[in-house]
């Protein structure tokens, strides 16, 4: 064989270049077809590849700190820049406007349920409390005595030494927000008419919860009836005014 080797590469020059043209080429050696060195089409592929991963992490990272901390410092729907909030607007919004809380977290939130009586309503007006939630009934319902007058009354209590209006006028001074929970189906048209005429008299200045419980839950009493649904919906869409934009909560 080395004779054989010898004949066709006569000297050791020619015998060297055999071998350096059996070896794998580097990078560098490739060239472009105008005949000047450059980076091999593997090397290039490799630096392509490396810009998509790139982008794909930037674009990842610019999600990630929109829903982190764009979201927590800039207005959603129902909150204007100047600090005024629509009766359907963002409750956590309002919250973190007002640093009562420090991000949108509503495990945050702490509430005071049945603030129903002046006296519970005042020690939540007093309190620490972010949220009041009060429930809604018809003086003396089902009764001789029904006036037609929505008062602040948890079933099965139907009489009460605050109503709706007193209610709404004491609160709406402060800061707190405010979730009323209707315990009957006659209660939510005279509310709602309430609301509108109130809205139009003094600007709330803050997100309304409306809530109406539609089915019996467990361990409730009997003389709590749950409010028909359809009636409910059917009496929020046809108020009109601004506090009717609120999103009625059925829970």
């Amino acid at each position: 064989s080395r004779s054989k080797s010898r004949l066709l590469l006569p000297d050791s020059r020619a015998e060297s270049v055999l071998i350096e043209m059996l070896q794998p080429a580097s990078d560098q050696e490739f060239l472009y077809k105008d005949g000047k060195d450059g980076p091999s089409i593997r090397r290039r592929w490799k630096l392509l590849g490396g810009l998509f991963f790139a982008s794909l992490v930037a674009a990842y990272l610019g999600l990630v700190g929109y829903f982190a901390v764009y979201r927590d410092f800039f207005p959603d729907r129902g909150f204007k820049v100047d600090g005024s909030f629509s009766p359907g607007g963002d409750l956590l919004d309002y919250l973190l406007q007002h640093g009562m809380i420090d991000r949108k977290d509503g495990l945050l939130v702490t509430w005071y349920h049945a603030a129903n009586s002046k006296s519970q309503m005042e020690k939540a007006l007093k309190g620490s409390a972010m949220v009041l939630e009060a429930d809604v009934n018809i003086e003396g319902l089902n009764t001789l005595n029904e006036t037609g007058t929505p008062i602040m009354a948890h079933p099965p209590d139907v009489y009460s030494d605050n109503t709706l209006q007193e209610w709404l006028d004491a609160v709406i001074r402060s800061k707190k927000g405010i979730k009323l929970d209707f315990k009957s189906i006659h209660a939510v048209n005279p509310s709602l008419d309430i609301l509108v005429k109130k809205y139009n008299e003094v600007s709330f200045n803050r997100p309304v919860w409306l809530n109406a419980d539609i089915l019996i839950g467990p361990n409730v009493p009997g003389f709590v009836q749950p409010v028909n649904a359809s009636r409910t919906v059917n009496k929020q869409l046809q108020c009109w005014g601004p506090p009717c934009d609120t999103l009625l909560k059925l829970l």
